[in-house]
């Protein structure tokens, strides 16, 4: 790129969700004007991908006079979504390594973590998923395999991970390895704080849980549907009945994914 901006762009693809991109950005204290406008430029381009930016942007948020410097995020669909200071000094403490996205709905979790590797608090966000499979008819049951929470014990593990062994020899600074070292921590952390449990579909979501809001909406959409297929049978396209057609379409699919979200949910609590 033109100013050469610091940042590495991966497409996430998997299985039954719609990919989306995450940025990782470092925007130096003496960025000029030139290098930000490069990475609005960038972000304006890919506008139609869901995109997360998570990095140091060396501007403080909590700081109104870098109002404006965010509404450029702002103008092109992005929440910015850490609200406290994640650089502490000795002499001062700011709001610099942030997370945007432009699909809030997407976003499972986000916030800090205390951790003492810098003075900067890690940052992080995570977003969700669709793990759910179309069920081949081979006559076995699909089983989904996820981590219970519900029984965990927050304070034990808290104190287990502030006592981690964090030896990292920072004369060689391998922070490749330092990472590693450290998630493998966690990971057994995890393994021993967080029970893995295998759930049995027996039964796909079928059409019967549909609501009455659901069919009253779907009675809406093939009406208006069926409206513009007549006129465009006789030669004329009616935009304002497409763009409603497309809507309440798109209204229909929300609904339905709602409401499949809470009957799998419903399933994981039983």
């Amino acid at each position: 790129m033109k100013f050469n901006l610091e940042m590495i762009c991966i497409e996430v693809s998997q299985k039954n969700t719609k990919s989306f991109a995450v940025i990782v950005v470092y925007r130096p204290p003496d960025a000029s004007i030139e290098y930000t406008n490069e990475l609005l430029h960038y972000l304006e381009n890919n506008s139609n991908t869901e995109t997360i930016i998570i990095g140091d942007i060396n501007k403080d948020y909590l700081n109104k006079s870098n109002a404006k410097y965010f509404d450029n995020y702002s103008d092109l669909g992005f929440k910015q979504l850490i609200d406290e200071n994640t650089r502490i000094a000795e002499e001062s403490e700011s709001c610099i390594d942030l997370v945007f996205t432009n699909n809030l709905n997407n976003i499972g979790g986000f916030g800090t973590l205390n951790i003492n590797l810098s003075d900067h608090k890690p940052v992080y966000v995570s977003r969700k998923l669709n793990f759910y499979s179309k069920r081949e008819k081979t006559g076995v049951h699909n089983e989904m395999r996820y981590k219970d929470w519900k029984n965990l014990d927050l304070n034990s593990l808290s104190n287990e991970v502030s006592e981690l062994n964090l030896n990292f020899n920072f004369q060689e600074f391998n922070t490749e390895l330092m990472c590693e070292q450290y998630f493998n921590q966690l990971s057994q952390l995890q393994n021993k704080y967080v029970i893995e449990k295998t759930l049995r579909l027996k039964n796909k979501f079928n059409v019967k849980r549909l609501t009455i809001e659901m069919k009253s909406l779907m009675n809406r959409r093939d009406f208006v549907k069926k409206k513009f297929n007549i006129l465009k049978a006789k030669g004329i396209l009616n935009n304002g009945l497409f763009q409603d057609n497309k809507n309440l379409r798109n209204a229909v699919v929300r609904l339905i994914r709602k409401e499949k979200a809470n009957y799998y949910t419903s399933l994981l609590q039983n």
